[in-house]
């Protein structure tokens, strides 16, 4: 497998975390704030 290839499957791979791991946040930071409404 050559370098850039490489390079490129990475960024992939943290877009998609760095993706899931923000939507993750924004809906426990949401949840929390809905109790705190209570």
């Amino acid at each position: 497998m050559s370098q850039s290839a490489l390079i490129m499957m990475l960024l992939a791979l943290s877009l998609t975390w760095g993706g899931a791991a923000f939507c993750i946040g924004i809906a426990i930071r949401r949840k929390q704030r809905d109790e705190a409404d209570d």
